[in-house]
C-alpha cells in the first residue's frame, strides 16, 4: 500500500512539475525588449545626466552593470518563481482587494494552484497586479496599504521598495553602498514595469488564466497564454512598434501613481480607449481573451460588459464580417470588423481587414451575416493576435516609459543665497571643514508641491590629494583631481511641514548643517 501510494506520488509531481502559473509576456525576450524601447521613449538619459551626473546616461555601469541591464533584468525576474505570477493579474471592474485572479478554483488551473499551494505560496493572501506593484489597496493618497510576507520568495519587489533603495543610494557615504542601493532601485524598478505591462494582456484584466492551459495525456500543460506567446514568436512587432507619444503615452489630469494601472474611472458602462485611463481598463474594455468571448456562452467569472460584439453601435464600436486569409495560408476565413459598415477592404495588395475575432467554422455558412453577428461562435487566431499586439504593444512602451518618468521626475533648483554667510568654516580642524551651507532651494517638479517630508543636502566633492592648511599648492592641478575618486557628505535631515513645503516654490534660504563636513577642495 505504501508502495503504491509513493508511486502515485511521483507521478503527480512528474505532472506538476510541468506546470508554471502564467507568466504573461515571456519575460525572457518579450518584457526585456519592451522594457528596452521604454527607456528610449522616457527622459531617463537626460535625466541621469542633469540630475544624478551620469553623462552616460543609461549606458553607464553600476556595480558592474549598465543602468539599462539593470532594469531589463528586473523586467525578467519577476517570473521568478512561476508562482509570483498568480499576483499578476488584476480587473479594473473590481475592488482592488478582489480584483485578483480567481478563476483557478477548479478545472485545469485547479493542479497548478494545488502545486503553487505545496511550494508555500500564501494563496489566501494573494493579491492584485495594482497592489503587487505598489502596495495599495484603493488609489491614493486614501488607499489603504496591503501587508506583504517578510520572507523576499513570497513578497513583491515594488515601488515602495525601489524609492527606499533610491533613498538610500542619495545619501549614502559610501561610493560601494551608493551603487549597491542604485543597482538594486533599478532592479525593483524592473520589477514595476513587468507588472504593468502585463496589465496590457487582455487575459491577465478578464480574469483569464484557464486560457495559458490546455490538456494532452491527461497532462495539463502550461503553454503560456496564446496572446502573449505569439508576441514572444514575434518579437519584431515590438520593435517595430510605432510609438504615438499623443496617443500612446499617459495624460492623467493630476497624476497618481496606480493610474497607471486603474485610474478608477471605468464602471462597465463607459469603455474607452483615450488615453487618461489605465493600462488595466484599456485592455479589460477594448480587447477579448480565449475565455471572455460574451459570443461563446462563458463561464460567469469571464462575463465581462465590453467588448459587446453585435451589429448596431450603442456604446463603442459597430461590428461588420469581413473576408481574409488565415495567416500565412491561402485559405480564406471571415473575420468580425470594428470598422463602420461599409464596402470590405480587397484581398489583394496590402491586405487591411480589421482582424477583431474569427468567425468559427463550426457556424452554419447560411448563418453568417452581418445581422446575426452576435450569434456566431468567435475564436481568436493570429490574425486578431497581430491586430490586438499592433494597439497594445505601442501603449505598453508609451506607459512604461510614462512611470519611468514618474519615479524619476523630482527636481530641485539650488542657488547661492543674495546676501549673508554661504557657508561656515571651522578653522580649528585640520584640514579645514565647513559645517553648514546656505543656499535657496526650489521645488520645481512640474505640477507637484512638496509634501510633508525630510529636507537633506549631499555634498559630492574631490579632496586635495597632500593637503596644505597654508593652501600653498591650491588650486590642485586638473590632471591630479581628475583621478581622484568623490566622496559624499550628507546633512542632517530638517523636518519640514506642507505649509513650509509650499513656500520652496519662492526660493527660500535654507540652512543644512552636515554631520561629516566636506574638506576644502569641494
Amino acid at each position: 500500500m505504501n508502495k503504491r501510494i509513493f508511486i502515485s506520488t511521483i507521478v503527480i509531481l512528474s505532472t506538476i512539475a510541468m506546470l508554471s502559473y502564467s507568466d504573461a509576456y515571456d519575460n525572457i525576450i518579450t518584457h526585456r525588449k519592451i522594457t528596452e524601447k521604454t527607456i528610449d521613449y522616457s527622459t531617463l538619459r537626460n535625466y541621469l545626466k542633469l540630475n544624478l551626473g551620469l553623462p552616460e546616461g543609461y549606458e553607464a555601469k553600476i556595480n558592474n552593470k549598465r543602468i539599462i541591464d539593470w532594469l531589463s533584468d528586473g523586467s525578467y525576474a519577476e517570473d521568478k518563481p512561476a508562482c509570483r505570477a498568480a499576483n499578476h493579474f488584476h480587473n479594473p471592474l473590481l475592488s482592488w482587494d478582489q480584483s485578483y485572479m480567481s478563476d483557478d478554483f477548479y478545472g485545469d488551473a485547479l493542479v497548478i494552484r494545488t502545486f503553487c499551494n505545496s511550494t508555500g505560496w500564501p494563496y489566501t493572501n494573494r493579491k492584485s497586479n495594482v497592489t503587487w506593484a505598489t502596495g495599495f489597496l484603493a488609489p491614493p493618497p486614501d488607499g489603504q496599504k496591503a501587508s506583504f510576507s517578510q520572507n523576499p520568495l513570497f513578497s513583491p519587489y515594488n515601488w515602495d521598495k525601489a524609492r527606499q533603495n533610491y533613498y538610500n543610494f542619495l545619501v549614502s557615504i559610501s561610493p560601494q553602498s551608493r551603487e549597491l542601493s542604485f543597482s538594486k532601485a533599478l532592479s525593483n524598478l524592473g520589477h514595476v514595469l513587468h507588472l504593468l505591462q502585463d496589465v496590457t494582456v487582455p487575459a491577465h484584466t478578464r480574469n483569464d488564466f484557464q486560457s495559458q492551459l490546455f490538456k494532452m495525456n491527461n497532462i495539463y500543460i502550461d503553454r503560456y497564454q496564446p496572446f502573449e506567446k505569439y508576441v514572444e514568436s514575434n518579437s519584431s512587432l515590438i520593435t517595430n512598434a510605432n510609438i504615438d507619444p499623443i496617443k500612446d503615452s499617459p495624460a492623467f489630469n493630476n497624476t497618481r501613481l496606480t493610474d497607471f494601472w486603474d485610474t478608477d474611472s471605468y464602471n462597465g458602462s463607459n469603455p474607452s480607449i483615450s488615453n487618461n485611463i489605465g493600462l488595466a481598463e484599456f485592455s479589460n474594455a477594448n480587447y477579448l481573451s480565449n475565455y471572455t468571448i460574451p459570443n461563446n456562452n462563458p463561464t460567469p467569472e469571464h462575463i465581462f460588459p465590453y467588448p459587446y460584439i453585435r451589429n448596431s453601435n450603442i456604446s463603442g464600436s459597430s461590428y461588420q464580417i469581413c473576408e481574409d486569409y488565415e495567416a500565412d495560408s491561402t485559405i480564406k476565413r471571415k473575420y468580425i470588423s470594428r470598422k463602420e459598415k461599409g464596402i470590405c477592404p480587397q484581398l489583394t495588395g496590402e491586405r487591411k481587414t480589421d482582424h477583431f475575432a474569427l468567425v468559427s467554422v463550426m457556424n452554419a455558412a447560411s448563418a453568417i451575416t452581418n445581422d446575426n453577428i452576435s450569434n456566431l461562435d468567435l475564436w481568436i487566431d493570429d490574425n486578431v493576435h497581430k491586430t490586438y499586439a499592433k494597439e497594445i504593444l505601442p501603449r505598453a512602451v508609451g506607459y512604461s516609459a510614462g512611470i519611468l518618468n514618474y519615479f524619476f521626475r523630482g527636481t530641485i533648483e539650488i542657488s547661492s543665497p543674495a546676501q549673508y554667510v554661504y557657508s561656515i568654516i571651522d578653522g580649528s580642524i585640520t584640514p579645514q571643514q565647513f559645517t553648514k551651507i546656505k543656499a535657496k532651494v526650489k521645488n520645481t517638479t512640474l505640477n507637484e508641491a512638496m509634501t510633508d517630508g525630510i529636507l537633506q543636502a549631499v555634498a559630492k566633492y574631490k579632496a586635495i590629494p597632500n593637503y596644505d592648511p597654508t593652501l600653498a599648492n591650491y588650486p590642485p592641478d586638473g590632471s591630479v583631481m581628475k583621478n581622484i575618486a568623490y566622496s559624499y557628505s550628507v546633512s542632517t535631515p530638517i523636518t519640514l511641514m506642507s505649509e513650509q513645503l509650499g513656500s520652496m516654490n519662492m526660493y527660500p534660504s535654507i540652512f543644512v548643517s552636515f554631520a561629516r563636513a566636506a574638506v576644502a577642495g569641494f
